[in-house]
């Protein structure tokens, strides 16, 4: 029963974000109508997922090796090499650069091993295993 009250409390905010710029492409007297149906939508994609990876904790590897990988690594590193391009600088021997750079190769690095690894175990719930053989006494 909780699944269900929860999953409209975590539906809530993304949604409305991502309404926030559908909506304009629709009447302003048609806005609820259209809002329902998006919602509706998203929740079958949601419950069609759902259906397709019953073991959730695959998904949630793939989903987290991509996240912390970008979140983490990639992206922070990327603004502040924009962000000190030019005042403080790259420093003596260019070291902000090379940090910047070691660090989203650490990324680019996690984002490929755990895709790798969770794409794998995803595709191993869909490929049937063989029995493993018994031994005989």
């Amino acid at each position: 029963m909780m699944i269900y009250v929860t999953h409209a409390l975590n539906f809530w905010v993304p949604f409305n974000l991502v309404f926030f710029y559908i909506k304009s492409r629709h009447k302003k007297e048609d806005e609820l109508k259209w809002e329902l149906i998006y919602r509706a939508i998203i929740v079958a994609i949601i419950g069609v997922v759902a259906i397709v990876f019953p073991n959730i904790n695959a998904l949630m590897g793939f989903l987290g090796a991509f996240c912390l990988s970008n979140m983490a690594f990639i992206w922070p590193n990327m603004i502040y090499i924009m962000v000190v391009w030019q005042r403080p600088g790259l420093g003596k021997y260019r070291w902000r650069l090379w940090k910047g750079i070691a660090l989203i190769s650490i990324g680019i690095f996690i984002f490929i091993c755990g895709s790798v690894v969770s794409i794998n175990e995803l595709a191993s719930m869909f490929v049937p295993q063989k029995p493993k053989p018994q031994p005989t006494p």
